[in-house]
């Protein structure tokens, strides 16, 4: 599988779904062996998400009424966390009105990538990826800029019901 056919199976899902990307290239969100994430935006301003994998093909979206809207920044979960093979776990997240420049559980910094960005009416709206050997939960600390200043924000997530001492999760607080 390569990643130009993955996204084009992706976009014919989306679009007999009715839920047809408004750009002309999908984000290519994560790849991992042969498993792929898209996201894209709708005409009628959804936020939508498509995964790729050996098993077939799963999208969903976010209705335009549920996301951030408006000049407050925001740090939101988008797709995972997620097990994809060998021990790896991966998340997509965005953040509106600024930027990621660290993202810790329990003190340990977690790889991040930047994956997009996506203009809206309220400004830019940017996505990551972050990979780790872990299953994430619980509330997650980010050093953020926005406005050209550093500032503090959460990446809050489900809390976990792993056991205590599991190394495949990490509840983080």
């Amino acid at each position: 599988m390569t990643p130009a056919s993955a996204e084009q199976q992706i976009r014919e899902l989306a679009e007999q779904a009715g839920e047809g990307p408004v750009i002309d290239r999908l984000i290519p969100a994560f790849h991992e062996g042969d498993v792929y994430w898209f996201l894209w935006p709708t005409v009628g301003g959804d936020l939508c998400w498509g995964e790729h994998t050996p098993l077939g093909l799963v999208r969903g979206c976010y209705a335009d009424k549920d996301l951030p809207a408006g000049s407050t920044p925001v740090l939101k979960g988008l797709i995972g966390p997620s097990f994809i093979d060998d021990g790896v776990w991966a998340m997509v997240f965005f953040v509106d009105q600024e930027k990621v420049d660290n993202l810790t559980c329990n003190g340990v910094s977690l790889p991040l990538t930047e994956v997009g960005t996506l203009r809206t009416p309220a400004g830019t709206r940017t996505f990551y990826t972050t990979v780790a050997p872990w299953a994430v939960s619980g509330t997650m600390p980010a050093e953020v800029v926005r406005e050209g200043a550093k500032a503090t924000d959460h990446l809050t997530l489900l809390p976990g019901s792993a056991p205590k001492g599991d190394p495949r999760f990490r509840e983080c607080e």
